[in-house]
């Protein structure tokens, strides 16, 4: 069982790994379209594009939910440990799991409704100035949420190995 585990967890490695790599240029190509937005709006001759308002917000959304999976990796983006601290380390461990089973079950309530949702009118429905179908920006928010639940599990998976003195 301890090789299925590590196994999964050397898999949350490598897809943390992907995540970093396709968030890099995610973030390169929002600031280069948000700098196309600002400096057309300074030139006067030029007229500011329509659509980069639209991508940005798109690449961003992308961005942060895809790279929320490495806090989650980490466990350093939620965190109430000013509370928790006052409890004896068995009442934190059970608080911490607690909050982690309660954001596992929000992460994957979010996929499935996103999934339910978008899958209705995503393909229907099209951007305004992008003109590209809504199911793609919206894609972002279903794998987004998949990539975070699954980094979860592996947190809770670190947190049960670290308690049998193994360390992972």
């Amino acid at each position: 069982m301890k090789k299925v585990l590590h196994a999964y967890l050397k898999l949350m490695d490598w897809l943390d790994t992907l995540v970093k790599w396709v968030s890099s240029p995610l973030c390169a190509a929002i600031v280069v379209v948000i700098t196309i937005q600002v400096f057309s709006r300074f030139i006067s001759f030029v007229k500011s594009p329509a659509w980069t308002e639209e991508l940005a917000r798109y690449l961003m959304i992308a961005m942060a939910f895809l790279a929320a999976s490495n806090g989650i990796k980490n466990w350093n983006n939620i965190s109430v440990d000013f509370i928790t601290k006052k409890f004896s380390p068995k009442a934190q461990k059970i608080i911490d799991v607690s909050i982690q089973v309660t954001v596992f079950a929000l992460l994957v309530f979010t996929a499935y409704i996103c999934w339910k949702t978008f899958g209705k009118v995503g393909f229907r429905q099209k951007s305004s100035t992008l003109q590209i179908q809504m199911i793609i920006p919206q894609s972002t928010l279903i794998i987004g949420s998949i990539v975070m639940s699954l980094q979860l599990v592996g947190v809770i998976i670190r947190q049960f190995m670290k308690g049998d003195g193994d360390g992972a």
